[in-house]
């Protein structure tokens, strides 16, 4: 996501990236959308509230597990103005086995 990051970046946005759970950094499991929408508000959370944000205009961009999550984000979020998803999937049942 870094070069997608810094290409908004040299377009004159303010971009602020994260792991989503599970993912590089970030500890917990993968959740497919049920808790990684919790962890997108709180980064929403912490925009807000840094005086070179503008409130008004935040968006949203995922790649897979992380566009599903910013579809389920900006259901619930109405501070999220934009989310731009990319190769999201539909019901995640149809392509997950349980565990036994």
């Amino acid at each position: 996501m870094l070069p997608v990051a810094n290409t908004l970046h040299r377009h004159g946005f303010n971009v602020l990236t994260y792991d989503l759970r599970g993912c590089g950094r970030s500890g917990g499991e993968v959740t497919f959308g049920a808790r990684e929408q919790t962890d997108l508000r709180s980064v929403v959370d912490y925009a807000v509230g840094r005086p070179d944000v503008d409130p008004a205009r935040i968006g949203a961009l995922g790649f897979s597990t992380g566009a599903a999550t910013t579809v389920i984000a900006a259901a619930a979020d109405p501070r999220l103005k934009a989310g731009l998803c990319d190769s999201g999937w539909a019901p995640v049942g149809a392509w997950v086995r349980r565990r036994r």
